[in-house]
C-alpha cells in the first residue's frame, strides 16, 4: 500500500478548494493578515482530513481483503 501519491493529490484538491471558497467569498477581510493564514491552514487540513480520512479506511480495507485472499 503506497498512500503517498494519492495523499498528495487529495492535499493539492483541498488547498484548491480552499483557494476557490476564498475567491467566491463574500464577506470583508480580516484586518489582520495572520487570521486569513490560519484560517486558510485550518479550512485546508480540514477538507485534507474529511477526504483523505475515508480514502484511507477503504484503502486498507481493500488492501486486506486482497492480502487475506492470497493467504
Amino acid at each position: 500500500m503506497k498512500p503517498k501519491l494519492p495523499l498528495l493529490i487529495i492535499l493539492g484538491f483541498a488547498i484548491l478548494l480552499t483557494t476557490f471558497g476564498y475567491i467566491i467569498d463574500t464577506d470583508p477581510p480580516y484586518a489582520n493578515v495572520w487570521h486569513t493564514v490560519f484560517e486558510f491552514i485550518m479550512m485546508t487540513g480540514f477538507i485534507f482530513t474529511l477526504i483523505a480520512g475515508p480514502y484511507m479506511i477503504i484503502s486498507f480495507i481493500s488492501y486486506s481483503l486482497r492480502n487475506k485472499k492470497k493467504a
